[in-house]
């Protein structure tokens, strides 16, 4: 088991009303201790070898979920996918490429969709 210190946090009744709801919404149990380390988590990264490398990277819900969904699809950490759409961008307006995470994307659905049983029963049914 790891060790865990404990910290005082002071936060405002809006912002602790606030962190209650989310951890209702979410209907998982959590506590709002639980909220805040998940907040703490999101801003440090652990996993970081050099204290430069620790950053914090605020997107909308929707965007955290589409980069999950990437990662989990592309077989990669959220982060890797975030680093390689901002790449891909900077390709795209450098040099004019389409960036080589869409080429990736592309053909693991169209792999995948020939993999699936319901591709092959499309293509026996064809003409």
């Amino acid at each position: 088991m790891t060790k865990s210190d404990q910290v005082r946090v002071r936060i405002e009744d809006g912002q602790r009303e606030r962190l209650i709801e989310i951890a209702s919404a979410r209907g998982k149990g959590e506590t709002l201790s639980d909220m805040i380390r998940q907040a703490i988590g999101e801003f440090i990264s652990p996993d970081s070898v050099k204290l430069q490398d620790a950053h914090f990277v605020n997107v909308t819900s929707l965007c955290k979920q589409r980069i999950a969904d990437l990662a989990r699809e592309l077989n990669r950490s959220q982060a890797q996918v975030l680093e390689d759409c901002v790449e891909g961008i900077h390709d795209s307006l450098d040099h004019k490429r389409v960036p080589l995470i869409i080429f990736e994307v592309h053909l693991r659905r169209k792999y995948h969709k020939q993999e699936s049983p319901e591709a092959v029963l499309d293509s026996v049914d064809a003409p």
